[in-house]
C-alpha cells in the first residue's frame, strides 16, 4: 500500500460502534500510514454537528489515529457528506487533515479523479436537497451552535433516523445517479469518479455510444465489512481490511 492513494467512506461512527472504530484505527495503522494520500469521502461520523463533539472519547480516539497517520507522512483529506454539518475546519485541525465542503478533482497516477461523498450527484433527489438547504443554512448553524450539547445531539440523531425512514419511500429515479451528472464530470476532463453515499460497493464502466468515457467507483459502508479502494501504479483495486 506504500505510496498509493486510498479511499474510504460512510463509516457512520458513534458511541455504539466501538468495533467499527477499532477497525478504522487498525486500518490507519496497517495501511494509512504508508499511503501517499487518504481520502475520507463523507459520513465519517453518524452525525457531525461541530465543536460540541470534539472532546468526546470516541471522537478523540478517531482524530488521534488520523493525526498519527498524518504525522507519519500521509496526506489526509475529508470531503463533507450529507450528515456532516458544521465546523469541519475544527475537525480538520484536530485530526491534521484538510477538509472540503464539496467534491473536487485530484490528479492520481496519471488520471484526473473527481472525489466526493456522492449525494450531490443525485440531481433528482429533491428531498435531500431541500433538507440540506435548511440544515446547512447559516442562521440554522448559528442557532444550533448555541444549543446545549445533549439537545443538539438529540436533534441530530433524530434527523439521521428520519433520513433513514425517508429513503425507503424514495423512487428509483431519486436513488439513481443520472447520466448527466456523470457526463458533466467526464466532459470536464475527469477519468474517474469516486464516491460513497449509496452504501453499495461497485465499479461501473461508463460508455457513450459504445466508447468508454470514464469509470465510477462506489464505496460501500463499513457496517458489514470494512474495506477501502486503492489507486496506485498497478491501477484500481478494492480491498477488505484484512484481505
Amino acid at each position: 500500500m506504500t505510496d498509493n492513494d486510498l479511499f474510504i467512506s460512510d463509516l457512520h461512527l458513534d458511541r455504539t460502534t466501538a468495533r467499527r472504530r477499532a477497525a478504522l484505527v487498525r486500518f490507519l495503522e496497517r495501511h494509512g500510514r504508508g499511503a501517499r494520500r487518504l481520502f475520507i469521502l463523507g459520513d465519517l461520523f453518524n452525525a457531525w454537528i461541530g465543536r460540541k463533539q470534539l472532546d468526546e472519547p470516541d471522537v478523540v480516539a478517531v482524530t488521534e489515529a488520523l493525526r498519527r497517520a498524518a504525522e507519519a507522512g500521509t496526506e489526509l483529506h475529508f470531503v463533507a457528506g450529507n450528515r456532516d454539518f458544521y465546523a469541519l475546519e475544527a475537525l480538520g485541525r484536530q485530526a491534521s487533515m484538510t477538509t472540503h465542503a464539496h467534491g473536487f478533482a485530484v490528479e492520481s497516477f496519471g488520471q484526473r479523479v473527481w472525489v466526493c461523498h456522492g449525494h450531490e450527484l443525485y440531481r433528482h433527489d429533491n428531498r435531500t436537497r431541500q433538507a440540506q438547504s435548511i440544515t446547512h443554512a447559516r442562521p440554522v448553524e448559528w442557532v444550533f451552535g448555541r444549543l446545549p450539547k445533549p439537545l443538539a445531539m438529540f436533534l441530530a440523531n433524530g434527523y439521521t433516523s428520519h433520513s433513514k425512514r425517508v429513503v425507503r419511500h424514495k423512487s428509483r429515479r431519486m436513488l439513481t445517479i443520472p447520466d448527466e451528472s456523470l457526463s458533466d464530470r467526464f466532459a470536464a476532463g475527469c477519468d474517474a469518479i469516486v464516491c460513497g453515499h449509496t452504501h453499495r460497493l461497485g465499479h461501473t464502466v461508463c460508455r457513450r455510444e459504445g466508447v468508454v468515457v470514464g469509470h465510477l467507483y462506489n464505496l460501500g459502508a463499513w457496517d458489514d465489512r470494512p474495506h477501502f479502494l486503492r489507486h496506485g501504479p498497478d491501477g484500481w483495486h478494492f480491498h477488505t481490511l484484512d484481505g
